[in-house]
């Protein structure tokens, strides 16, 4: 069975910071239940795909300037939010996860891609417009999630030189001609990159995901989820 990256959507007023740790922990407990297979195949510890979800402990952990995470459980996750949507991407890989709503006047766009974009990110935003900016912008804040660098940190471009977006960043050790770099978090092997994708949102949003993978792995499947009020 594939591996699966679930991205929850929940509409509606929601906390942010610690506030928004209970949405989270819902997000984590539906997984494990759709998908109980996914920490027997991920834990260092052995299989723990026997343990109901209710009986694991779902303790939300952050430390100064690194990403929170669950202290006792081998599951990682990426959460983002804009306007009234609160998204959530679940996995048993490192993840990075951003969404923005599309509503900033053409200027504005103009002005922050001359300011914060590589070449190439600008050169597809003048040419495609503010959609191109929002999906250049989803892109690079995932990756600066992914890495805990953020998205004014050192990271490439998500661009190639012509403006064309990339479904793949490689860490130095592992570039190539035609390729870009990219800082994978601390820990991360050199036989791993970043796998990129554009993620369906509502309409007025645009979401991107991105995780760690090695070359010669299958695709994660990516399922899309509601998260609904208890």
């Amino acid at each position: 069975m594939a591996e699966t990256i679930a991205i929850y959507i929940y509409e509606g007023e929601y906390g942010h910071g610690t506030a928004g740790y209970g949405l989270i922990e819902r997000a984590a407990r539906d997984y494990l239940a759709r998908f109980p297979e996914a920490l027997s195949r991920r834990s260092a510890e052995g299989p723990l795909g026997a343990v109901r979800p209710e009986d694991l402990s779902f303790t939300i952990e952050k430390e100064e300037k690194k990403k929170p995470h669950f202290r006792d459980l081998p599951l990682f996750f990426s959460v983002s939010n804009s306007g009234r949507l609160w998204v959530c991407a679940v996995g048993v890989r490192e993840l990075g996860l951003d969404v923005q709503k599309t509503d900033d006047r053409e200027e504005t766009v103009a002005k922050v891609s001359r300011r914060f974009y590589a070449e190439g990110e600008q050169k597809r935003v003048r040419e495609l417009g503010r959609s191109a900016f929002y999906e250049i912008w989803v892109r690079k804040e995932a990756v600066g999630k992914l890495s805990g660098r953020g998205i004014f940190g050192p990271a490439a471009s998500v661009c190639d030189e012509e403006g064309n977006l990339q479904d793949w960043l490689f860490p130095e050790s592992a570039k190539g001609d035609g390729t870009v770099s990219a800082d994978l978090p601390a820990g991360a092997s050199g036989a791993f990159a970043i796998r990129l994708q554009e993620i369906p949102m509502p309409a007025g949003f645009t979401g991107a995901c991105c995780w760690e993978q090695s070359l010669t792995e299958a695709e994660p499947e990516i399922r899309i989820r509601p998260l609904e009020d208890d």
